[in-house]
């Protein structure tokens, strides 16, 4: 949220697309996304997306 100025509702939006999109559990994505925040980019299947 705080990296791409979303709102609580969208990046709710943006997180659940996403794990539809690459059928990873949300809590997976959640996970990339705070690794790649501090530290590694993100694998190459969610950086698609």
């Amino acid at each position: 949220m705080a990296s791409f100025g979303l709102t609580p509702k969208y990046a709710w939006d943006v997180l659940v697309t996403v794990s539809q999109n690459t059928n990873i559990k949300p809590h997976h994505v959640a996970e990339e996304i705070v690794r790649a925040v501090t530290g590694p980019p993100f694998a190459e299947d969610l950086q698609q997306h």
